[in-house]
This record gives structure tokens, C-alpha cells and sequence, in this order.
């Protein structure tokens, strides 16, 4: 990931995960990553790639937190949420994205239940019901399309209202014959 370009963060249960489901489950999130790549052109970050309660066990706790959560605070565009199972790694991420003003979008496979603090955050765009992995990366391509989108035209909106605001505070705008006058003035001076 560049580092001036913002990408999607893939959260969702891992060291929780059933030992039966959790190689399917992380193959699933590698599918959401590329998804992301697949939508708007960027890759998202999946947590497992790089710290895996399992494969990377020797990581210090405290090392994959401080990562974890610059990434999440300085570099994401957008936490995805799978609420799949209850996790307090999961939890940790969404409260860093509500605190940081990173939009949040909850995947729900359709059998499950989610706590309406997790869905209440300041930060939910929104919460998609999904009936497997197959429908959950298809709405996830819908939304980031749509939210991505959104988000150019509120910036080109952001820059247009910017440019207005600087027009409007050069007192020219303002008396533009007073600053011909003082112009003219100026001119006078200067050549004579």
C-alpha cells in the first residue's frame, strides 16, 4: 500500500475463529481484500497476512497492536466488518475507526446476530445482510463503488466550496473599483 493512498481494512474474527472453519474463513477475507482491488483499485489490508495468531505466534502483543492500530487509524479508507463471531480483536478495531473518523461497513451472514452497539458506532455506513461468501463480496463490491463514488464528489464539492470561500475573502471581490483605484494609484507612484 502506498502511503498516500488510503485502502480498506478487512476485520473480523481470527484467534476466535473455530480450529473446523477458521483456514476457510481467512480464504474468505483474502476474497474481500481482493474484492477491494477488484472495486476501486485498491487492495485491502487483511490482518491475518501479516499477523497471524498462529503462523507469526512469536509477534509481541504489543508490536501487533501499535501496528494494528496505525494502520487502522492513519491508513484505512474503510473498515469492513464480517461479523461472523463475536470477537474482541474485531471490537478493538471498530472502536479505533469510530474514534478516527473511518467509515465502517458490517457485513452479517443472515443466521447471525450483531450487538446494536457494534451497529449504533457514529462511523456505520451501513450493515448488509449476506446469505454466504459468494453474495457477501458481491455487495461489498456494490457498496465500495457507490461509497468510493460519493466520496469523489463530496471531495470535488469540498474543493469548489474551498475555492469559492478564497474568492469571497479577497477584498477585490468585495470593492473591486476601490482596488482598481488603489492599482492605478500604486502605478502612478511607482512610475513617477
Amino acid at each position: 500500500m502506498s502511503t498516500s493512498q488510503k485502502a480498506p481494512y478487512i476485520c473480523g474474527a481470527l484467534t476466535e475463529l473455530d480450529p473446523k472453519h477458521r483456514d476457510e474463513v481467512k480464504e474468505f477475507y483474502v476474497r474481500l481484500g481482493d474484492a477491494c482491488r477488484v472495486a476501486i483499485g485498491v487492495r485491502g489490508f487483511v490482518p491475518h497476512e501479516h499477523y497471524d495468531p498462529i503462523k507469526n505466534a512469536s509477534a509481541k502483543n504489543t508490536v501487533v497492536y501499535s501496528a494494528e492500530r496505525r494502520i487502522v487509524t492513519e491508513e484505512t479508507s474503510v473498515l469492513i466488518v464480517y461479523a461472523i463471531e463475536p470477537s474482541w480483536g474485531a471490537g478493538i478495531e471498530v472502536g479505533w475507526a469510530n474514534e478516527h473518523h473511518v467509515p465502517i461497513l458490517v457485513l452479517v451472514p443472515e443466521d447471525k446476530k450483531v450487538s446494536r452497539l457494534l451497529t449504533g458506532g457514529p462511523m456505520v455506513s451501513a450493515v448488509i445482510s449476506v446469505r454466504d461468501y459468494d453474495h457477501a463480496v458481491l455487495e461489498l463490491k456494490a457498496w465500495l463503488l457507490d461509497f468510493n463514488e460519493s466520496r469523489q464528489k463530496r471531495a470535488e464539492a469540498d474543493e469548489r466550496m474551498h475555492r469559492w470561500e478564497m474568492a469571497s475573502e479577497d477584498p477585490c471581490n468585495k470593492h473591486p473599483l476601490r482596488c482598481e483605484t488603489l492599482d492605478s494609484i500604486k502605478g502612478k507612484a511607482a512610475s513617477g
